[in-house]
């Protein structure tokens, strides 16, 4: 009797522990354009067609030509990276909704981030969002985070279709042909109730020290996190020169352990206990 219920604690128990490996595997996503699996991004090519990726917007130009796959030979971008294509002079929009798939918890923090290369007003902007997709109005983008005009700039609207409760440009002047992590934590305050705090990483200058920015903060709610599920983007130049560029899109969330996770290491310790006192 003992032994078959040893043997269902182990099953229970290695369940439960799994379950936790599993979620802690996909718990933290990074999305690099350089080294994920089923990575098709081919350089010099238009980034249409390719891991998913599909243009949604955007105007000038041939449809297809506005964001390309680049790599240089040395410096930050040998790795491959997306930029603005150096023949047109305007970009587009670009969402990956065919081979990728996210689902944030709710009450759980996130953080939200990407690299980004400016030249101050040569550049029209270069945009990393959150997205969800609602069939009757297109795509949205609640959480963004970027650089337009030679600023930062963070945006988030509350619930799917909510008031805005961050929108802010700050006007660095040092933010001229500098590379810059941009991001955005967002603290679960429970019972869907969010802090929106935005910050950014001067990689030239500055490596690994976040700067919080007072503006770029907010309090928000949300009903469900459910909907985001798409990666959104947009690189785009003011003239025939390449100025925007874009790279290292990361999103971030380490839930906390599950009552099962708990309960299955409970048993785990009672099961060595009952087997340490039998023997």
């Amino acid at each position: 009797m003992f032994s078959m219920f040893r043997k269902t604690m182990v099953v229970v128990c290695a369940t439960a522990l799994v379950g936790v490996f599993a979620g802690q595997a996909a718990a933290d996503f990074i999305y690099d354009f350089d080294s994920n699996v089923g990575q098709t991004l081919t350089v010099d090519q238009p980034l249409d067609g390719q891991d998913g990726w599909t243009r949604a917007a955007g105007g000038g130009g041939t449809a297809g030509e506005f964001d390309y796959v680049r790599q240089e030979t040395e410096g930050y971008w040998s790795t491959k990276h997306i930029a603005a294509a150096p023949t047109v002079d305007y970009g587009g929009t670009r969402i990956n909704d065919s081979n990728w798939s996210y689902s944030i918890q709710e009450d759980v923090d996130f953080d939200m981030s990407a690299v980004f290369y400016s030249e101050g007003s040569n550049q029209v902007y270069s945009i990393a969002s959150l997205a969800f997709v609602h069939d009757p109005l297109g795509y949205k983008f609640p959480f963004l985070v970027g650089i337009r005009n030679g600023n930062f700039w963070w945006f988030a609207r509350e619930g799917e279709f909510g008031d805005i409760k961050v929108n802010f440009e700050p006007d660095l002047p040092t933010l001229n042909a500098n590379i810059y992590r941009v991001g955005m934590e967002v603290t679960a305050l429970g019972d869907g109730d969010y802090l929106i705090k935005g910050y950014y990483e001067d990689l030239t200058a500055d490596p690994g020290t976040k700067v919080y920015v007072a503006g770029a903060e907010g309090n928000a709610h949300f009903d469900t996190f459910d909907v985001f599920d798409r990666l959104h983007f947009s690189v785009q130049s003011l003239g025939t020169t390449v100025t925007a560029r874009m790279d290292d899109f990361r999103i971030e969330q380490i839930p906390e352990p599950s009552t099962l996770a708990l309960l299955g290491c409970g048993l785990v310790g009672l099961l060595a206990y009952a087997w340490r006192k039998r023997k």
